[in-house]
């Protein structure tokens, strides 16, 4: 065998990824799934809910899954240190060379259980939830970083509470900031705006979670189309995957402002229609539905919190509003109303914005970067 194959042999790397539900692989973290498939790598996806059917989508891609011991059924049956040490096993077995524990409540067991393993590389996505002052997923944090050789953070102001949180052993590197996974430019490319003559149309896309914001959309545009009966506020919206879901009956008191997007819709389609992207969330690490909005080139009125304030340069391709600020919202909406002729300008921006701070090349050679993994 040659050098040059040698060589690229020992590129080549296994890695394991834990997430906490099973949905993440073919949503947020299928692009990196794919990158690392795409450079000959061996992945194998770990999940509490994995089921046969997201098992057999990501083998179809050519990676390995399995369904993690740690389930509701089995708390009372596994002490903490066994179900440790029955992943540290499918590990082992796996022979993994990098894990990466993708935010939830699992990766304080993963982070434990890769160590136990002995793999070189341990990243873990620290979530925003777990620095929260009193959080019970604090705890779950702190132990996660004792045993990480690395921590990314998808903002710049959860690194910062990380750093001054003291959850992390003193050699361990600062975090790493990547705004999420990016955004494919090639999908989501510029979309023209449709004509500004006949009124505004405002689009929300979401799931059905109550930390989107999703009931606060609904009220503000109930009160600026008490104002402007000709804009129209559509809603396309997923099922919650959540433990507070808004469910669809909350939605009926605002039947008269706001119009349900056919299920199926493609956002892209939806962005079509649309003038102004909006997106209220309470809390995220880094908003992807945003980031497709400023890929097609649309303004985007989000809230000033962690993750979506950095989508945002304020009222050059958008506008920030305090979170669960329904009057501040529906004036937010109200001064694209008074100044449509500003929206061509805050779209390039947003393009801008995108191509500058959120493509998806980039993101994904800088996490293959923290990962060890660089091409």
């Amino acid at each position: 065998m040659s050098d040059a194959n040698l060589a690229h042999r020992a590129a080549i790397r296994r890695v394991a990824i834990v997430a906490p539900v099973a949905a993440a692989f073919l949503d947020e973290l299928s692009p990196l799934v794919g990158r690392l498939l795409a450079g000959r790598h061996r992945v194998f996806c770990l999940a509490p809910d994995l089921d046969e059917a997201t098992a057999q989508a990501l083998a179809y891609r050519g990676a390995d899954s399995a369904a993690l011991p740690i389930t509701p059924e089995r708390w009372s049956l596994l002490p903490e240190r066994k179900l440790v040490g029955e992943l540290a096993g499918r590990l082992s077995a796996w022979q993994a060379d990098v894990m990466f524990a993708a935010g939830g409540d699992t990766i304080a067991r993963a982070a434990a259980a890769a160590s136990k393993a002995q793999i070189e590389t341990i990243v873990v996505l620290a979530d925003r939830v777990g620095l929260d002052t009193g959080s019970a997923n604090r705890r779950v944090l702190e132990r996660a970083c004792q045993k990480a050789t690395g921590i990314l953070c998808h903002n710049h102001d959860d690194a910062a509470r990380l750093e001054i949180s003291g959850l992390c052993p003193p050699a361990l590197p600062p975090p790493a900031v990547l705004p999420g996974f990016g955004v494919d430019l090639s999908q989501f490319d510029m979309i023209s705006l449709p004509p500004l003559t006949n009124g505004l149309t405002f689009l929300m896309v979401a799931d059905l979670d109550r930390a989107r914001g999703v009931l606060d959309f609904a009220a503000a545009a109930s009160l600026a189309k008490a104002q402007a009966p000709q804009a129209r506020f559509l809603l396309l919206h997923r099922p919650a995957r959540s433990d507070d879901p808004v469910h669809e009956d909350e939605l009926v008191p605002f039947a008269d402002a706001i119009e349900i997007v056919r299920p199926g819709t493609s956002i892209s389609d939806a962005l079509m229609h649309a003038h102004v992207f909006v997106y209220p969330s309470h809390a995220e690490a880094m908003p992807q539905r945003v980031l497709e909005a400023l890929a097609t080139a649309r303004p985007v009125i989000t809230t000033a919190t962690p993750g979506c304030r950095e989508t945002v340069d304020e009222r050059v391709n958008g506008v920030l509003v305090p979170p669960g600020d329904k009057g501040a919202l529906a004036r937010a909406l109200g001064s694209f109303l008074k100044r449509p002729d500003l929206i061509p300008a805050m779209a390039r921006a947003s393009r801008q914005k995108a191509e500058r701070r959120f493509d998806r090349s980039l993101a994904m050679d800088a996490t293959l970067a923290v990962l060890g993994l660089d091409e």
